[in-house]
C-alpha cells in the first residue's frame, strides 16, 4: 500500500529526517499532507465498501474505488516529484520544476478532498460484539495444531517406517490446496520416532519452480558437515550427485519435498540417491496426479476436515478473555462454515478473531459470502484476502513486498528487514521493530517460517502457495509491484514504483523499458549469469529515482560507474567477485545508502571516504578491510549496527570506538597475528550484542590465541569461536559474560582434553553448541552452573566418558543432541528414564 508508505515519508519529510529541504517545499508538502490524511482517513473508515471489488471484482461501490485508484496515482506522482527535488538538491541543480510539479500535485489533491463529501457510500455496521484475542499456541513450523489427523499421522509413521528395507518414496497427496499436507508432514518429519529412525534428514521446499540443482544444494547443507558442504559450492550438478550419493551411502535417510508440482520429475530426483536396502525414504507432499499419470501404490490421501475438528482447530487457536468457551460456540460453529474444514483457512480467520469484533465479523463474512459462491471462489480464495483488509495499515506493505521474490525463493530475515528499511515501511528504520512486524504475519496465518536460528529467532521464511496466489492479485490491484517472470512480458506500465524479475537472463532490462516512477528494482533469478555492460549502463540512465537496486547472483565484471549517479539509493546489492577497492565515487555520491551487499566481494583497500556515510548501517562483504580513521573530529559511523565479515586488521581501538551502535560483528582472518590489537578492541563497541570470531589456519603460527586476555563488550548475547585451536579451556573465562545467552563453539575450537563450568558460571546461557573438540574426554560441572540452559548440542563426543551429573539437574533443559557417542555413553543415555523429557537425540545411528 504505497498510499500508507507516502503517508509516512510526509511525516518523515517534514520532521527533517531526509536532509535538507527549502521552506517553500515543506510549505506545500504540510498542505498535501492535511489534504492527503483526510483522503485516508475517508477510505480507512469506508475501506468495507471496496471489499467487493477487491475480491470479487463487483463493483459495489465504484466511486470510492475511484477514490482509491486516485490516491494511489496521487501518491505515486507526488513521491516521484519529492525525489525529483531532492535529486536536484544532491547534484547542486535547481529544484524550480520540481516545486512547479509539486504544486500543480497540491491542487490535484485539493481537488480530489473537495469531492469526498460527494461520494455515496453505505455506513459501516454499528454493531458491536464479543472482542477475541487469539492465543499464543505451539505450532509445528508455524501451522496449525493437527487436530483431526491423527489416524493420518499413526499411517504415515507406518508407511515411513514399516515395511520395504528398499529405498521408496511415500506421497501426501490431495485434489485441494491448503489442506494440511504440509503440516501433517511436518508433525511426522519433527517427531521422536522419525528422529531417533532415521541417521540423517532433509526438508526441502520445491513449489513450482522444479530445479534439481538447488535440491541438491538443500539437501547437501542439511546433512552435511559444513566443512565438507563448503568444497561443493561452485561444482557442477553431477559432481554434487556424487557427493550426495557417496555421502548417504550406508545411511538411513528421509528426505522430503514439500509442494512437489510435477510428480514426474521425482524420478530424475531419486535416481541420485543410494539404495542400501536400510529403509529409506522419500516424503512427498503434492497434488492428486491427472489421470494416465503413474502413481505409487505408497502414498496417503487427506481432506478437509470435519465439522467437529474445524470447530476444535478454531477454538485451540483462541483465548478469550471474560467469555467462556461455551458462549463462544455458536460463534465457533459459524465461523466454521466459512472455513470448509480448510486448516490454512483456519488459521487466516483466528487471525482475525483478535483483529476486530466478531458480529461485526459476521456481518461482513456472511455479506460477502453469496459473492464468493457465486464465483464458485474457495474459502482459503477469500478468507486471506479478507484477512489482508484487516491487518494494521503498516503491516499491509509489508505483506505486500513478498511478491517481489519468486516462488521457491529461500527469504533470509535479514534481506527482508534490511528491503522494508529501504523502501520506507519500518518508521524508525529498526531491524527489531520489523522483525515485531514480520512476527505479526506470521501469527496472522500470511507467512511460514522455514527455519530458525539456535536462539529461536526466525532465519528463513516464504508464503504459502495458495496465499501467494492471493498475494499477487492483491499486489497487482494496490499498483504495488510490477512482477515479471518470463522475458516475453510487456514492459512495466508507468504507474509501477517495484518491478521484480524473476527469470534467468543476463539481458533482463529490454531497452523498451519506461518506467519513469520506478524507484525499485530488483532481479532474483536463480542463475549467476554475466550481466551485461548495456544494462549496467540502461539502469543508471533511465532510472535515476531508485532507491532500492538488487542484482541477485548476476556477476559483474567490474564496478558499474554508472551507480554514482543513483544519488537517492538506500539498498544496493551488487555482485563483483573481482572488485577490491570501494570506489571513492561509490562513498561520496550514495550518501543515503543504508545497507551495501556484496557477499561476495573481498575488499583490500578502502577509501576513507566511507567515514562519510553517516546514514550506513549494514555493511555485508566476503571480507572488508576498514581503513583508519582520517580526521581526529569527523563524525563516526553511527548507524552502523551490522559488519560481515571484517578482517582483524580493521581492529584497531580507534576503529571499534566509532561504530558506537555497532550490534553484530563477524571477524575473519588470523587472529594469532592481530591479538594484541583483539585484546581491548572488542570491548569498544558497547551495545555489541552478536560477535563471531573465526580464525584464518596459516602454516605457521605466531602466538597460541590466549582467551583469558580477551575483553568483551559488557552487553554481549552471542558469541561463537571457530577454527581458534584454544590450548587452555575456555569455559573459566567466557562463564563470566553475564549476558551471554547463546555460545557456539565450532571447527576445532579448543584442542584439550577436559572442560570445567564452575558454580554460578553462564547464568544466562540457554544455548550452548560445542562442535569438532575432538579429543575432550572429560566434561565436569558444578551445582548451579548454566542454571538457564535449554539447548545442548554436542557434534561429535566420540571420546567423552560420561556427561555432567549436574545437567540433568538443569530444570529449563529440553533438547539434547549427542553424535556419534562412545559406546558406553551411548549405553548410559538408553538406560536413562528420563529421555522424553530432555528430547535427547543420539545421532547418526539413533537409540
Amino acid at each position: 500500500m504505497d498510499v500508507v508508505v507516502f503517508s509516512q515519508r510526509l511525516q518523515r519529510l517534514l520532521a527533517g529526517d531526509e536532509g535538507f529541504l527549502p521552506e517553500e517545499v515543506k510549505e506545500v508538502l504540510r498542505k498535501i499532507q492535511t489534504d492527503f490524511e483526510r483522503m485516508t482517513s475517508f477510505l480507512t473508515e469506508h475501506q468495507h465498501n471496496l471489499i467487493g471489488n477487491f475480491l470479487f471484482t463487483y463493483n459495489s461501490n465504484p466511486q470510492i474505488w475511484d477514490v482509491k485508484m486516485q490516491l494511489i496515482d496521487y501518491s505515486h506522482e507526488s513521491d516521484t516529484a519529492i525525489d525529483i527535488i531532492l535529486l536536484n538538491i544532491m547534484q547542486h541543480k535547481s529544484h524550480i520544476y520540481g516545486i512547479e510539479l509539486l504544486r500543480c500535485l497540491m491542487h490535484e489533491g485539493e481537488e480530489i478532498a473537495s469531492k469526498l463529501p460527494q461520494v455515496n457510500y453505505s455506513s459501516p455496521s454499528s454493531h458491536r460484539g464479543v472482542k477475541v484475542q487469539r492465543g499464543e499456541r505451539t505450532l509445528i513450523n508455524n501451522k496449525p495444531r493437527l487436530v483431526g489427523r491423527e489416524v493420518e499421522t499413526k499411517n504415515l509413521l507406518d508407511l515411513l517406517i514399516e515395511g520395504d528395507p528398499s529405498l521408496s518414496s511415500i506421497s501426501i497427496i490431495s485434489g485441494v490446496g491448503a489442506d494440511g499436507k504440509t503440516a501433517l508432514a511436518a508433525e511426522v518429519y519433527n517427531s521422536n520416532y522419525v528422529k531417533n529412525y532415521f541417521d540423517c534428514r532433509a526438508w526441502i521446499e520445491v513449489s513450482f519452480n522444479y530445479n534439481i540443482l538447488k535440491i541438491l544444494d538443500d539437501i547437501l547443507k542439511s546433512v552435511m558437515p559444513s566443512s565438507l558442504w563448503s568444497d561443493l559450492i561452485d561444482k557442477d550438478c553431477e559432481l554434487k550427485r556424487n557427493a550426495l550419493r557417496d555421502f548417504l551411502t550406508n545411511k538411513r535417510y528421509l528426505i522430503v519435498l514439500d509442494d512437489l508440482w510435477t510428480y514426474n520429475s521425482r524420478n530424475d530426483f531419486i535416481q541420485t540417491l543410494p539404495d542400501d536396502h536400510k529403509g529409506s525414504r522419500v516424503l512427498i507432499t503434492t497434488k492428486i496426479p491427472e489421470v494416465g499419470d503413474n502413481w505409487d501404490a505408497r502414498h496417503l490421501e487427506i481432506w478437509t476436515l470435519s465439522q467437529e475438528d474445524t470447530w476444535e482447530m478454531l477454538l485451540d487457536r483462541v483465548f478469550i478473555k471474560e467469555v467462556s468457551r461455551l458462549e463462544l460456540q455458536p460463534l465457533i460453529e459459524t465461523l466454521g462454515k466459512f472455513c470448509r474444514g480448510w486448516p490454512l483457512a483456519i488459521l487466516c480467520i483466528s487471525g482475525l478473531l483478535s483483529e476486530m469484533d466478531i458480529q461485526d465479523l459476521f456481518l461482513k463474512l456472511a455479506l460477502h459470502c453469496d459473492e464468493a459462491k457465486k464465483l464458485k471462489l474457495p474459502s482459503p480464495c477469500w478468507i486471506p484476502s479478507y484477512s489482508y483488509l484487516n491487518l494494521p495499515l503498516n503491516l499491509r506493505p509489508c505483506f505486500l513486498y513478498f511478491a517481489v521474490f519468486p516462488e521457491g525463493f529461500e527469504i533470509f530475515t535479514w534481506h527482508l528487514y534490511q528491503l522494508w528499511i529501504a523502501e520506507g515501511f519500518i518508521h524508525d528504520n529498526s531491524e527489531a521493530t520489523a522483525e515485531e512486524y514480520l512476527k505479526h504475519l506470521v501469527h496472522a496465518g500470511f507467512v511460514q517460517v522455514n527455519k530458525r536460528t539456535s536462539g529461536g529467532r526466525i532465519k528463513t521464511c516464504n508464503i504459502h502457495g495458495y496465499i501467494r496466489d492471493v498475494l499477487f492479485i492483491m499486489a497487482e490491484m494496490e499498483k504495488f509491484i510490477q512482477v515479471h517472470l518470463k522475458i516475453e512480458n510487456k514492459p512495466p506500465l508507468k504507474i509501477y514504483k517495484r518491478l521484480s524479475i524473476h527469470f534467468d537472463d543476463s539481458r533482463f532490462v529490454p531497452p523498451e523499458y519506461s518506467a519513469p516512477y520506478l524507484s525499485s528494482l530488483l532481479c532474483l533469478g536463480s542463475k549467476s549469469d554475466n550481466l551485461a555492460e548495456i544494462d549496467c549502463i540502461y539502469i543508471s540512465e533511465n532510472f535515476k529515482l531508485l532507491k532500492v537496486l538488487d542484482l541477485g547472483t548476476l556477476v559483474l565484471n567490474h564496478y558499474p560507474t554508472g551507480i554514482q549517479a543513483l544519488f537517492l539509493l538506500r539498498y544496493l546489492k551488487l555482485n563483483i567477485p573481482s572488485l577490491t577497492r570501494i570506489p571513492s565515487q561509490l562513498c561520496n555520491n550514495l550518501l543515503n545508502l543504508c545497507t551495501l551487499v556484496m557477499p561476495y566481494t573481498f575488499i583490500d583497500n578502502t577509501t576513507d571516504d566511507i567515514w562519510k556515510m553517516h546514514k550506513l548501517r549494514h555493511l555485508n562483504f566476503g571480507l572488508i578491510k576498514l581503513p583508519a580513521h582520517p580526521w581526529k573530529y569527523c563524525n563516526s559511523l553511527k548507524n552502523l549496527n551490522f559488519i560481515s565479515t571484517l578482517h582483524p586488521s580493521s581492529c584497531t581501538q580507534d576503529i571499534p570506538s566509532r561504530l558506537p551502535n555497532l550490534r553484530s560483528l563477524q571477524i575473519y582472518g588470523n587472529l594469532n597475528s592481530y591479538q594484541s590489537m583483539l585484546f581491548k578492541s572488542l570491548r569498544e563497541p558497547v551495545n555489541l550484542e552478536s560477535l563471531k570470531l573465526v580464525n584464518k589456519r596459516e602454516i605457521s603460527k605466531p602466538s597460541p590465541i590466549i582467551l583469558s586476555k580477551y575483553q568483551f563488550p559488557p552487553r554481549l548475547t552471542q558469541l561463537s569461536l571457530s577454527n581458534t585451536e584454544l590450548k587452555d579451556d575456555p569455559m573459566p573465562t567466557l562463564e563470566k559474560l553475564q549476558h551471554l545467552k547463546i555460545l557456539k563453539l565450532k571447527h576445532n575450537p579448543y584442542s584439550g582434553r577436559k572442560l570445567t563450568c564452575t558454580s554460578g558460571g553462564f547464568p544466562k546461557l540457554e544455548v550452548l553448541h560445542l562442535k569438532s573438540m575432538l579429543w575432550l574426554e572429560e566434561w565436569t560441572m558444578e551445582a548451579e552452573a548454566m542454571p538457564n540452559l535449554k539447548c545442548l548440542v554436542f557434534n561429535p563426543c566420540a571420546f567423552l566418558r560420561k556427561l555432567p551429573e549436574e545437567l540433568w539437574r538443569i530444570k529449563t533443559l529440553n533438547k539434547l543432541e549427542l553424535w556419534w557417542p562412545r559406546p558406553e555413553l551411548k549405553q548410559r543415555i538408553n538406560d536413562f528414564e528420563d529421555v522424553e523429557r530432555y528430547h535427547i537425540q543420539i545421532y547418526p545411528y539413533g537409540l
